[in-house]
Parts: structure tokens; sequence; C-alpha cells
């Protein structure tokens, strides 16, 4: 399989490998712990939707850890695996892909 941006080649393999990404979790929260869990999470990349964090980051114990810590309980904590749609996103949006695809 290949992922072709704007005519150029981005990535190919087996499908299998192109699905391959970091695990991250998802760590729903009450409405009154949003922004507290948003300065805990800071140590990881991350990302909110409403009260869902995406933290990208492979244990979701370390990430349920923190929040503990910090007097947050979470109404759920979820290790994802991202799946070959969420790569082919990932590769086709942002800076970086259009950059490879100008040839930059």
């Amino acid at each position: 399989m290949a992922v072709i941006v704007h005519g150029r080649l981005i990535e190919e393999g087996p499908t299998g490998q192109l699905g391959v990404t970091r695990r991250r979790v998802r760590v729903r929260v009450g409405d009154q712990d949003i922004e507290v869990t948003g300065r805990q999470l800071a140590r990881w990349p991350n990302h909110r939707e409403g009260p869902v964090f995406l933290v990208d980051h492979e244990i979701g114990r370390d990430v349920n850890g923190v929040l503990v810590a910090g007097g947050v309980i979470a109404e759920s904590v979820t290790v994802e695996q991202p799946n070959l749609e969420d790569r082919f996103l990932e590769l086709t949006s942002g800076e970086d892909v259009h950059g490879l695809a100008a040839g930059r």
C-alpha cells in the first residue's frame, strides 16, 4: 500500500505496518475536572475534545496515576491503538506532509 499526497509518495509498505503508530490514551473526565486535567496532562502532548483528552502516551496506568495524584478521578481511561484510517489522516494532514509533498 502507498500513500501519495500532491503526487509525492509519502509512505509505503504492508497495510499492517502503515497502521502501526504509537498507542494513545483516551481520558474522559467530568466537566468540573477539565481545567485541572488539562494542567496535569500537559507533561504529554494531548488534544482535548470537550471532556475527552487524547494523550500521546502508551501507558494508561501512567496517565491515570498522574490524574489520581492530582485529585482527579477519571470517568474512563482507555488505551487505543490507532487504526489504518487514523494513520492515513495523520500522514495526509499537517504541515510536515505538505512540506514533503512540496519537495522541502
